[in-house]
């Protein structure tokens, strides 16, 4: 099982229809009938009361409905916060610099611009040039 499954159970259950949930997430129905069978097979439960073409969630249901919600929302906030991190939206921006150049290359105001418009933490460091060559650990490297 995996979110999308979860994604799929979720829509079911919201629209108490297989078909309007296929329709909706634009797959086919029985892929989603495949899907919710499958969930049902591996934890050993039934999720839906299928009665003609009326649904409804079982106890078993309405318990994965609330867990689910809960860990789709956890993945789609992971996405997120991940996207933003490779967008430098986000993080800790460490730069190192060579004493010579630092200080023209790199105005404080310049991280003052960046840090203000982002959710980003930023730290600088000056070193002796040898020192420098050997243990700069920028994450991202930034050429002139």
């Amino acid at each position: 099982m995996d979110i999308r499954h979860l994604q799929y159970f979720l829509e079911v259950a919201r629209l108490g229809s297989f078909t309007r949930a296929a329709e909706t997430l634009y797959i086919t129905q029985p892929t989603i009938s495949k899907t919710i069978r499958n969930m049902e097979d591996e934890w050993g439960v039934t999720l839906f009361h299928r009665q003609g073409k009326s649904i409804e969630l079982t106890d078993a249901g309405r318990i994965m409905y609330q867990q689910a919600q809960h860990m789709v929302e956890a993945f789609e906030r992971v996405s997120a916060e991940l996207e933003d991190l490779m967008n430098l939206k986000r993080g800790h921006l460490r730069i190192g610099l060579p004493p010579m150049i630092g200080s023209s290359f790199f105005r404080r105001s310049s991280a003052s611009s960046i840090t203000n418009t982002r959710r980003l933490r930023f730290s600088c460091s000056r070193t002796e040039r040898k020192k420098w060559r050997r243990t700069w650990k920028a994450d991202r490297p930034i050429s002139a």
